[in-house]
């Protein structure tokens, strides 16, 4: 239960901050926390790249792949990587750009399994096809 309630006031902590800093996300383009571009990391590319495959595999939304921003937060003690998908609002994609709302996130853990609250009712970090 402690587990959760750290991950909901990291969650909600990560929201106050993107939402006090102007975030501009263009589609695929890599940030990090405080909309600032992330540094080139192969790795990071990587899991955002595998993260974007698995969102169109899984159908695990039903806004378009052009309209989402996916942000590599990094990872913590249970998982490699963890990357945040956000619905982008610009031109072609509806709503205030300069709000860019969290949807959910894709999780990597180090025996390769990957997790993601994206189905979750209670917003809990679930198996994804593993």
């Amino acid at each position: 239960m402690t587990q959760v309630f750290s991950r909901v006031f990291t969650a909600l902590a990560l929201a106050s901050a993107l939402l006090s800093a102007s975030c501009s996300a263009v589609p695929g383009e890599h940030v990090q926390a405080g909309g600032k571009a992330a540094a080139p990391v192969a790795e990071a590319h990587s899991y955002i790249d595998k993260a974007k495959q698995l969102v169109r595999q899984y159908a695990l939304t039903n806004t378009p792949l052009a309209c989402l921003a996916f942000e590599d937060i990094g990872g913590d003690a249970d998982y490699l990587a963890v990357v945040d998908v956000r619905e982008l609002h610009n031109e072609q994609c509806p709503g205030d750009p300069d709000v860019s709302p969290r949807l959910f996130s894709v999780a990597f853990d180090k025996e390769q399994r990957v997790w993601t609250d994206a189905k979750s009712e209670l917003g809990q970090m679930e198996p994804l096809g593993n």
